[in-house]
């Protein structure tokens, strides 16, 4: 709301995008004493106006967790507060990464943009997190873990040994065990991890073909 009070040294966060996960992160900054706004994402209201209201007046985190449906709308924003024949950034110079409560991260560990790690999350020394990648609550990844762009890492999945690479848009199931390299746009799933599906979408899961056999076949 444009009335809501700035306190003395926290500005407004604005967090776009009022599903269960921009929740889950309105309050984690609450608990941490920040000042929120929610700002709904829903396409059926036209150019998002409620978004680029809350990406202009505030620093902002991008709400949904699926990486595709993140990059999507941080692209639409940026576009949107950016004039005519400037290049794309931020308005705020926001990377717009977001790490939980719990988060364990090395040394020598990079993150990418709106990257958002879930809580008790390890990054071990030297991982490398491509943007808009999704690491769930209790995953493990071990030392220089390459994670490319758009990946979803699932709750407790575990990335056994150093150097390993997590393709771009792969999906790793909640308590996988990943032995070996990932191929881009792969699910894999199980213990030790195996790719059972290639080139998932996130509406896939999102209608309740989580893990069924045949999923998002190659195409």
């Amino acid at each position: 709301h444009p009335r809501l009070p700035r306190g003395p040294h926290r500005p407004v966060i604005a967090i776009l995008g009022s599903g269960p996960h921009g929740r889950q992160i309105a309050a984690e900054l609450q608990a941490r004493g920040d000042l929120t706004v929610m700002c709904d994402d829903n396409p059926a209201y036209l150019h998002l106006p409620s978004c680029f209201r809350g990406a202009l007046t505030w620093p902002w985190y991008a709400g949904p967790a699926w990486p595709a449906a993140r990059r999507a709308l941080v692209e639409r924003i940026i576009e949107a507060a950016t004039k005519p024949g400037d290049p794309l950034k931020d308005p705020f110079g926001r990377s717009g990464t977001f790490l939980a409560t719990g988060v364990q991260r090395a040394s020598l560990v990079s993150l990418g943009m709106h990257v958002h790690v879930g809580h008790n999350a390890v990054l071990s020394y030297g991982c490398a997190i491509g943007d808009y990648t999704l690491v769930c609550p209790s995953a493990v990844l071990a030392g220089d873990t390459v994670v490319e762009p758009d990946v979803v890492v699932g709750a407790g999945a575990v990335i056994i040994h150093g150097g390993i690479t997590i393709g771009r848009g792969a999906f790793v199931g909640a308590l996988t065990a990943v032995i070996d390299d990932v191929p881009p746009g792969a699910v894999v799933a199980g213990n030790p991890g195996k790719v059972v599906a290639h080139d998932w979408d996130y509406r896939d899961m999102a209608t309740g073909r989580r893990g069924r056999k045949g999923l998002a076949t190659p195409r």
